[in-house]
């Protein structure tokens, strides 16, 4: 099963955990949920794909809702509509970070595809 596969399984709660402090649980859950249950027409990969991407970028979480809504934008305009096309634009986006000097590892996480996999593998592994 490819990456672009298993985002269509991911559990936005599951993603939440393993990638936000313990102390700002409660806080991201709410505001992912209330994304969640608006009608903004993605599918879940390319949705679990905009929590991802968000949660690795976000400076803090206050007020992280207008943050999901802004990468929702972001990933409309860019017609960003499948899980693929989604991991495609995140590597990119990282990869112009990396030329310009700007990229830094998640305060989060060490490395999204390094995380991506192992959590994806887990899954897969639990049937």
């Amino acid at each position: 099963m490819t990456r672009a596969e298993m985002l269509k399984v991911l559990d936005p709660s599951d993603i939440i955990e393993m990638m936000v402090p313990s102390n700002q649980l409660a806080a991201v859950e709410s505001y992912v949920n209330e994304f969640i249950n608006y009608n903004h027409g993605f599918t879940n990969d390319v949705q679990n794909a905009i929590i991802i991407f968000s949660l690795l970028k976000a400076e803090h979480y206050l007020n992280f809702i207008v943050y999901l809504r802004r990468v929702a934008e972001t990933f409309k305009n860019a017609k960003i509509d499948t899980g693929a096309k989604a991991l495609e634009f995140m590597k990119i986006n990282r990869d112009i970070r990396k030329r310009n000097g700007t990229y830094t590892q998640s305060k989060h996480i060490g490395n999204e595809p390094d995380w991506l996999d192992k959590y994806l593998l887990e899954i897969e592994q639990m049937g």
